[in-house]
């Protein structure tokens, strides 16, 4: 946590972050998304945060996970790094209470990119359900791991929705639907 985040980010350290995530030694898959997790953890504006997210292509990550369908410790760690992400996007929205740009960042980024990937991580625990088991602990682990990020994005949104386009309200009825779901 120590270490300056543009070494760790610059091109062939994630390059390798990115290949130990594709290896099959389970142990090192973990740790190299401990890492991303750790990265989106470093404290920084929410429009820097947006942009370090875009750079290191965390979307690509979040599919390749889902993709996988598989609810191990793996997909659980994946899981943290898309909470801590939203979670910490929300927070500036909470630091920065009267500062309209962050939220318009914040609303547009999270709404548009990371609820997507929120739901298909939902929807993969949701289709897993029924097969696992609630007392699975990997499912109640990776589900626990993405709840701080759902209560901040619903906070978020009750205090942007008279900001929210028409596009962005019908995206959360239809979260809404799958978390009751």
């Amino acid at each position: 946590s120590w270490i300056d985040v543009s070494l760790v980010v610059e091109g062939e350290t994630l390059k390798i972050i990115y290949f130990l995530l594709q290896t099959s030694q389970v142990p090192i898959q973990e740790a190299a998304v401990k890492c991303l997790s750790e990265i989106v953890l470093k404290g920084m504006s929410g429009g820097d945060k947006i942009a370090l997210a875009e750079y290191m292509n965390l979307t690509s990550v979040f599919e390749a996970v889902c993709q996988r369908g598989r609810i191990d410790s793996f997909f659980g760690k994946a899981c943290c790094v898309l909470n801590n992400l939203g979670y910490s996007l929300s927070q500036q929205v909470s630091l920065n209470p009267n500062n309209r740009e962050i939220h318009a960042q914040v609303v547009q980024y999270t709404s548009t990119v990371l609820l997507p990937h929120l739901i298909n991580f939902l929807k993969v625990l949701s289709g897993q359900a029924r097969q696992l088991r609630i007392g699975n602990d990997f499912w109640e682990e990776s589900l626990n791991s993405l709840l701080p990020f759902i209560g901040s994005f619903f906070e978020l949104a009750r205090g942007m929705r008279e900001e929210l386009n028409s596009e962005q309200v019908s995206f959360m009825g239809l979260f809404f639907v799958i978390c009751l779901d």
